[in-house]
């Protein structure tokens, strides 16, 4: 099945593994010559005031060029497709950016313009009766249809084409990638947010560029690898198959964000990597990640009342609902639901799917629960079927 935003489940499982909870990415910057450098192994949360922060640190004249060795990117992740790439949700990837690839359209009293900076983008407008919105990332020209508000309001959230200039435009002026870097300490080195936190700004609200970041980062990706994502894919499928003991055959890893069709995997794998991850020494951080009905999150305004934390995915005919429920007995379920190719709405699938969790949640309580499986994920013997799990 095609898990869509369950995908990141495994992402974020795979950072925490390879990184800890405490890795905190680094940014290092000089200032040599009468050029600004910039080392970048990945920080998916560097915004723009973190980067006017170090303009004015290091006491730049604005105009300096700047010299970018990033990891990775920017780049696109694989089996992305051409109509999302206007939005935030599928911005370019890279390690040196800023926030998240992204920059928002508003209008007040008839002006269009950009926040927090243009970096290079222009905007037209046209009258007309409907409202359109219509960005090309390639040319960064944003073109506006119809009747717009004359109070101050943001239109959209448009993708940055080239995010590691755009961020190298905040500290200096005209920017270029490099191989090498000086020799001596760094002028400044900035330290991003620590894991912990980096995994609850992705997971309950499903950010797909934080996925791509960690997925990338978690994997070691340098900027000497001519393949980051191949080399990213090969890393999470180690990690799924010797760390969490599933099979090959039940996935295939093409993102990390679940954007990409070509990602798949079966609802008992996903269980299975939701039990492991329930083992591990971090299971009180993974479940404080997840989100949670009546919060802020993917979950707001679903299961409320039901004891339940997990990781929803939404694509065109995939839905996904992934996570742990608890029992009034204290025994926790892990389960994961996907569905595909369905043939009701949206709205008619996610209402099945919250009611299998109210039945499940139901049937829990009222006394012992039985699963059989029916083999449907594997045509062959699953021996951790006979296992006890929560």
């Amino acid at each position: 099945m095609v898990p869509a935003s369950n995908q990141k489940l495994i992402t974020g499982a795979f950072a925490l593994h390879a990184l800890g909870p405490d890795y905190r990415p680094v940014t290092k910057f000089w200032k040599k010559h009468g050029t600004i450098y910039v080392d970048s192994t990945g920080d998916p949360l560097m915004t723009h005031d973190d980067l006017v922060d170090i303009r004015h640190l290091l006491k730049t004249s604005g105009n300096q060029p700047v010299a970018i060795r990033s990891a990775y990117g920017p780049l696109l992740p694989p089996g992305w497709e051409e109509d999302d790439l206007r939005n935030k949700y599928a911005a370019p990837v890279s390690a040196f950016s800023v926030d998240r690839s992204s920059f928002e359209l508003w209008t007040e009293k008839g002006r269009l313009f950009f926040e927090p900076e243009s970096y290079g983008a222009k905007a037209f407008y046209q009258k007309g009766e409907d409202i359109q919105i219509d960005f090309d990332p390639h040319t960064m020209v944003a073109r506006v249809v119809g009747p717009i508000p004359n109070e101050r309001t943001r239109l959209d959230t448009l993708a940055i084409s080239k995010p590691d200039f755009a961020a190298a435009s905040i500290i200096g002026g005209k920017a270029k990638h490099v191989v090498n870097m000086p020799t001596e300490d760094p002028l400044i080195t900035h330290q991003g947010k620590p894991l912990s936190d980096i995994l609850f700004e992705d997971l309950p609200s499903s950010d797909n560029n934080i996925s791509e970041n960690l997925m990338l980062m978690a994997a070691g990706v340098t900027s000497q690898d001519q393949n980051p994502y191949q080399l990213a894919q090969g890393k999470v499928s180690d990690f799924l198959t010797s760390e969490v003991g599933l099979d090959p055959a039940e996935f295939n890893i093409s993102d990390g964000s679940g954007l990409s069709r070509h990602n798949v995997i079966t609802p008992r794998a996903i269980a299975k990597l939701l039990y492991w991850a329930d083992q591990r020494p971090t299971k009180d951080l993974w479940h404080h990640c997840m989100a949670k009905p009546g919060e802020e999150g993917t979950l707001e305004n679903r299961l409320v009342g039901i004891p339940f934390e997990g990781k929803t995915g939404t694509m065109e005919m995939i839905c996904a609902l992934s996570g742990y429920l608890h029992l009034s007995d204290g025994r926790v379920l892990s389960v994961s639901i996907l569905v595909n190719d369905y043939a009701i709405s949206t709205a008619e699938t996610r209402g099945l799917m919250d009611s299998f969790l109210k039945n499940l949640l139901d049937a829990g309580n009222g006394g012992t629960l039985f699963a059989e499986s029916h083999n449907y994920a594997s045509t062959r013997p699953q021996t951790a079927r006979n296992s006890p799990r929560p």
